[in-house]
């Protein structure tokens, strides 16, 4: 017997999540286009932009008092430059991407390229600026809840005894939603042979198994219907006819354990 979820956890550390970390791209300049600023906090989702500005220092400076004003302390800057359009959007686990280029449409294809190189799937575009356009942007500000699942693993071998998974959510920080998943996983299985991972603001999870209860696992996205369709193609690519078994969204509080092998499903086909 393998480690049921194990055959999905490589995919899913690649993209554990660091809270409003942004993917920059590069980008062509001209000398004359005007300034943009993207800031963030990382307790909060979310993200503020101020377009227009004659200098990289006023951009930056606007983007971080729009950020201070609704937030408080903590905010960083992700980027202050020069550019002709921005593109802003999110990855499949929350982070904030951004591409700008002298088009919309080019901004979104750079975009759409990094993702796909990144994560093997799609970004999710949220707003398009002209940036010589003098503008300011603040998007809907909540406080970051966190997630995390813990399971039985050996280094990177999968054990044989135990294929449950232990999932925290809507936890006020990644380390006290570790600490109560691992807690849960270790007093099950013993100490030192648990690992995990940790998602956080607006994602969702997608847990499945295939319909011989032979392989699953879970899938992070930005919606619950995000998560069910990448758990599809994955199924479809490895033709196996697959059932979601639970969803969670990182933000709402709950404690579960779960044994995928042995739970109910919902087809999707």
């Amino acid at each position: 017997m393998t480690n049921f979820f194990f055959l999905r956890i490589a995919a899913v550390l690649a993209a554990v999540l660091a809270p409003a970390t942004a993917v920059a791209q590069e980008q062509p300049v001209r000398a004359d286009a005007m300034h943009f600023g993207i800031a963030v906090n990382p307790d909060y989702v979310g993200y503020f932009v101020v377009t227009g500005e004659k200098t990289g220092a006023g951009a930056d400076k606007g983007a971080m008092r729009l950020c201070r004003k609704a937030t408080g302390k903590g905010c960083e800057l992700i980027m202050a430059a020069r550019g002709d359009h921005l593109v802003v959007g999110y990855g499949p686990d929350g982070n904030i991407f951004f591409a700008v280029r002298a088009t919309p449409e080019a901004a979104r294809a750079a975009l759409d390229d990094d993702c796909r190189s990144k994560y093997g799937g799609i970004c999710f575009v949220d707003n398009s600026f002209n940036v010589a356009v003098k503008a300011k942007l603040q998007t809907s500000i909540v406080r970051r809840q966190f997630a995390a699942l813990a399971f039985q693993v050996d280094g990177d071998q999968p054990m044989t005894e135990d294929d449950r998974i232990w999932v925290v959510t809507g936890r006020p920080s990644a380390k006290d939603a570790v600490e109560v998943a691992m807690a849960r996983c270790t007093a099950a299985v013993g100490e030192g042979k648990c690992r995990h991972v940790v998602t956080s603001g607006q994602t969702h999870i997608a847990f499945y198994r295939d319909a011989e209860a032979v392989s699953g696992g879970f899938q992070i996205s930005l919606s619950s219907q995000a998560a069910i369709g990448a758990v599809d193609r994955t199924c479809k690519a490895e033709a196996k006819r697959c059932l979601i078994v639970a969803l969670h969204a990182a933000a709402d509080a709950a404690e579960r354990e779960y044994d995928l092998r042995r739970m109910p499903g919902t087809p999707l086909d």
